[in-house]
């Protein structure tokens, strides 16, 4: 089981697109905002080199270590694209869940390191309103997220959001929306 936000599409030839390949990724993409599209279109990451940076990246988190970030973050900035560092980022995050809980922790914790490489915030934000529009909810009537980020929801809402959405969802929604529950 793995928390993914973004995965890379199935290996093609010598280019990849950087978009999802499990249901929870491509439920987000599909309701997400036009990332996927400029990811698609502006990626000329190659296959190899995109995991040797994601295995780069997931060692540097392992760290847990601010100032790592900060020089991977650094390092990144030679990708071809933001959205291939976004890419990068989130697939290292995706494969602590499975290799360094504590590590998946400590960036849930400090998602503001990421910024404004990856916003986990926004991803949260907008994986709650992809799963709630789904079921016929309706953004400001059956919930909304307040000026300060809160996310307030109808008991209705509350309960499609906890039925709707996977273990691993649910979790990645709570982590980091954490006042709001």
């Amino acid at each position: 089981m793995a928390w993914t936000i973004f995965a890379p599409h199935p290996f093609k030839q010598s280019l990849v697109t950087l978009t999802s390949s499990d249901s929870f990724t491509s439920e987000f993409n599909h309701y997400s905002t036009s990332l996927t599209d400029s990811r698609e279109s502006q990626s000329r990451l190659n296959v190899e080199k995109y995991q040797l940076y994601v295995e780069i990246a997931t060692d540097v988190l392992q760290t847990q270590n601010k100032d790592q970030l900060n020089a991977l973050k650094n390092f990144l900035n030679t990708l071809p694209s933001p959205t291939d560092i976004e890419a990068v980022l989130t697939e290292a995050v995706n494969q602590l869940e499975e290799i360094d809980i504590d590590s998946r922790d400590w960036v849930l914790k400090h998602s503001d390191y990421f910024m404004p490489e990856l916003d986990l915030v926004s991803l949260a934000k907008n994986l709650v309103r992809s799963i709630l529009t789904k079921q016929g909810l309706v953004e400001a009537q059956d919930f909304h997220f307040t000026t300060t980020g809160k996310l307030e929801m109808s008991t209705i809402a509350e309960l499609a959001l906890f039925t709707h959405s996977s273990e691993i969802e649910y979790t990645f929604i709570r982590d980091i929306l954490a006042d709001s529950f």
